[in-house]
């Protein structure tokens, strides 16, 4: 029994124990959980603590420069890709120290991961930062998307300036047809309008060939990336939208005053005297818009110039430097023949400007003060016949300038054959550029030395009245029986004769330069040997065939006028029948003038689609094949039209020309031979006007995979620039 007792006390006492041991195991167990969970607290307190002062500390060091490359890990302030992997690795570098400090993984990468969303979300705010403070960026315009590929500035003037120059003589000779026809009679208002609106697009050709060079200076600057600055297709803008308001003010007039207005130099004249106010107003406005011409040729001229890598945005910006010299290159050189178009186009508004001022004060001081006059001999005024004799002086300069936009019309095609050949250089032959400096130089010798005659007093003191027509620039008139007697019974005098002498040995100058320059144009040749050289292409053939027929003209026209002043004047008798053939032949170069007044606007049309397709196509394609189908018909149609009045003055003396450069058929009595000039006229008519339409119409549709002509062996290329 007292075995029992004693195993069941025992038994007792080891439940006891049991038990005890459990409680204290629970016990333990519920103080272990409390201490984790104080460390657990612990650890997310400090953990929030080391994240405010690391922001604190990123604030700090975003106040603090010079702290800021001690920063082992930081948010950059734009995104980019190229530096993931850098940010990876320091996130990592970033969790592990987090381990470290807290001794907890979980925690590491809990805290971890959410320094990563920290991370991403400034670099969002930072990136959507700076883009609200850059501007938010418009998706340009894809150019496949749209018809008409973007055209650039320089293109769009001349293509107003030439759609501007052709509507308005298409115009006058539709108007002057249906007034032959109904028997209208002469001078309608819609037909002196229009005549007179042809006045304004006088400028047109030496605008678009400065515009040309421009935007040939910068291809070579840019090699293709960029065309001119802002600041000249401002200038080009400018200038272009001034003519076009001109010749719209002109077209309104007989609207607001129900008769047509004489444009001269000076403003707008009308045969009423009521209506001089409105002549007034008008001309104020039309010197705005001439002010504003001039301000834009200074600009473009003066950004040419000054145009540089720094301007146009190029990149790398030393792609011109000279590794040989110390100084900085950023541009080529002004070429020459850019040089030589910038000077004759300075020239050549200068001395219509001048001109356009002493005709304003010749209507100022009125003519009362004509030498020989009543009021001239009662009361004296040198200064009146000062201007009088200086306003025929400039009118002298005018025409030696004349010749000045068709030259630099060949400067331009002779530079884009060699940026053709080159487009690093894009430098002609030195001989070539040599010719151009002696043809400028001929031109510029022409106007200096009419104004160092005038200044040296050579010339006649007697000042002719002056006539009572119009002088028009657009359209040009033949000689009358009236100019032809006055053209005969001249008489110079020895310093006359030695000035008309000097002319024309300068003209024939002038004029073996332009062979020249043509022929140089034609055999120029790049400076890889081996490579094969581009084509010569319809459009420079073109443009070549145009300079040939308007120098030709005006060669022959100088010749036999200086020819029939040399022999009225040194001989004292001529017979008749060399009397009639002389002033016959200056009649028909007079004619013969009329008609190819349109060589310089039909050649920058054609030189503008060239230029257009050798950027679109890295200077190797040209424009479209049918393009090149009309620039021939245009010249075809215009060559046929010179024969006609060459062939029709010969056989003829009663042949005279109308608007558009066309024989007429009035005085001619053969009906065979009239109804023939007629059909003539219509075919060359429409082959003119329809090849300059679908030209311009090119130059709109071309696109960079079709700026070439197969069966011509021009192989598109597109460019992307």
């Amino acid at each position: 029994q007292e075995e029992g007792e004693e195993d069941e006390a025992s038994a007792n006492a080891t439940k006891k124990s049991d038990t005890e041991t459990e409680a204290d195991a629970e016990a333990e167990e519920a103080e272990a959980k409390a201490e984790a969970d104080a460390e657990l607290k612990g650890a997310e307190e400090d953990a929030e603590a080391s994240v405010k002062t690391d922001s604190n500390k990123d604030e700090k060091k975003q106040d603090d420069p010079a702290q800021k490359g001690n920063e082992p890990f930081s948010p950059r302030e734009t995104f980019n890709p190229q530096n993931l992997d850098s940010d990876l690795s320091q996130l990592e570098q970033l969790k592990h120290s987090i381990a470290r400090d807290t001794k907890s993984k979980a925690l590491a990468d809990l805290l971890g991961s959410l320094k990563v969303d920290m991370f991403m979300l400034r670099e969002k705010i930072g990136v959507l930062q700076s883009e609200v403070q850059d501007g938010v960026e418009i998706a340009p315009p894809d150019p496949d998307a749209s018809l008409v590929y973007p055209v650039p500035v320089c293109m769009q003037c001349i293509l107003l300036l030439t759609a501007l120059y052709f509507v308005i003589y298409t115009a006058l000779a539709v108007c002057k047809v249906i007034v032959d026809w109904f028997a209208l009679g002469p001078d309608t208002l819609c037909e002196s309008a229009l005549r007179t609106a042809s006045e304004t697009v006088f400028y047109a050709p030496m605008l678009c060939v400065l515009f040309l060079g421009a935007q040939l200076r910068a291809v070579q600057i840019s090699q293709g990336q960029r065309g001119p600055p802002g600041a000249a297709e401002l200038g080009m803008q400018a200038c272009a939208w001034s003519v076009f308001a001109q010749t719209l003010l002109v077209l309104a007039i007989p609207a607001f005053t129900g008769e047509g207005a004489i444009i001269g130099e000076d403003g707008i004249k009308f045969a009423s005297e009521e209506n001089r106010a409105i002549a007034g107003l008008l001309t104020v406005i039309r010197g705005a818009a001439i002010a504003s011409l001039y301000f834009g040729l200074c600009l473009v001229c003066v950004v040419v110039i000054c145009m540089d890598a720094r301007s146009l945005d190029v990149k790398p910006v030393d792609v011109w430097d000279d590794p040989t010299t110390v100084a900085m290159e950023y541009a080529p050189p002004v070429s020459v023949a850019m040089q030589c178009t910038i000077g004759l186009t300075q020239l050549f508004f200068v001395v219509y400007l001048v001109h356009a001022v002493l005709q304003s004060m010749v209507q100022l001081l009125g003519q009362s003060c004509l030498p020989g006059s009543i009021q001239e001999i009662d009361r004296p005024n040198a200064l009146r016949v000062a201007v009088l004799n200086w306003e025929e002086c400039f009118q002298v300069c005018t025409s030696a300038i004349a010749l000045a936009p068709m030259v630099c019309i060949l400067f331009m095609t002779s530079r884009l054959r060699a940026l053709e050949l080159d487009p690093k250089e894009g430098r002609p032959q030195w001989w070539a550029e040599e010719l151009f400096k002696v043809c400028t130089t001929a031109i510029v010798s022409q106007v200096m030395m009419v104004l160092g005659a005038q200044l040296a007093g050579y010339k006649s003191a007697r000042v002719k009245a002056v006539d009572s027509r119009p002088v028009t620039r657009g359209v040009l008139s033949a000689l009358g029986e009236s100019d032809l007697e006055e053209l005969s019974c001249a008489e110079a005098q020895n310093s006359e004769r030695m000035i008309i002498g000097i002319r024309v040995v300068l003209a024939v100058i002038i004029h073996c330069c332009v062979a020249g320059i043509c022929v140089s144009t034609i055999i120029m040749e790049g400076k890889d040997l081996g490579k094969p050289v581009p084509p010569f292409g319809p459009t420079l053939v073109s443009i070549i065939l145009l300079c040939s027929m308007y120098f030709g003209v005006y060669l022959g026209l100088l010749l036999t006028q200086a020819t029939s002043i040399a022999v009225f004047s040194l001989t004292s008798t001529v017979s008749q029948a060399a009397v009639a053939t002389l002033l016959r032949l200056v009649r028909l170069f007079k004619m013969a003038e009329c008609t190819i007044r349109f060589c310089p606007m039909l050649s920058l049309l054609f030189l503008g689609a060239r230029e257009r397709a050798l950027l679109l196509s890295g200077f190797k394609g040209s424009p479209q094949c049918w393009a090149q189908d009309a620039m021939y018909a245009s010249v075809a149609a215009l060559l046929t039209q010179l024969l006609m009045v060459l062939g029709a003055g010969i056989l003829s003396k009663n042949v005279t020309v109308d608007e558009a450069g066309s024989p007429k058929s009035a005085r001619i009595k053969y009906v065979p031979g009239k109804f023939f000039l007629e059909l003539v006229k219509a075919i060359a008519f429409v082959a003119l006007y329809g090849g300059v339409i679908i030209v311009g119409v090119s130059v709109l549709v071309i696109r960079p995979e079709t700026a070439g002509c197969l069966r011509r062996g021009f192989i598109p290329i597109p460019m992307s620039f």
